[in-house]
């Protein structure tokens, strides 16, 4: 089965001290970028952000809706999985895709020949 396995983690709220960068929006794109590479270090590939609402209890009986601001990362399933929990898929690299479509564009040809009996020897 093939698809992707999703994980969910809550958005950076606040920007921390980060030496040399001065302003609030870089300081908070740092961390959002610190975020992003270190959770595709394990393979996971940015895929959206969210905002979600979601209710939250104030007192006792009072409930309240707030909203929840959340990254979504993605990577593919292994097709060989038998637990049900996904793997990392092997992909190829586009210059080995690139090798393999120029193979069939010049190969094309002596395939036909291959099927007819006309192979060159």
């Amino acid at each position: 089965m093939s698809g992707f396995q999703y994980k969910v983690v809550p958005a950076p709220k606040r920007a921390v001290p980060v030496r040399g960068v001065k302003s609030e929006e870089e300081r908070f794109a740092r961390v959002l970028e610190d975020t992003m590479n270190d959770l595709a270090k394990s393979g996971w590939e940015f895929h959206r952000a969210e905002r979600l609402p979601a209710d939250i209890r104030k007192g006792w009986l009072r409930r309240e809706t707030v909203f929840q601001d959340v990254l979504v990362f993605r990577r593919e399933r292994s097709a060989a999985s038998s637990d049900g929990r996904a793997g990392l898929v092997a992909t190829r690299s586009p210059e080995d895709e690139t090798a393999e479509r120029v193979r069939k564009l010049f190969t094309r040809g002596e395939e036909d020949d291959d099927k007819n009996g006309l192979a060159a020897e």
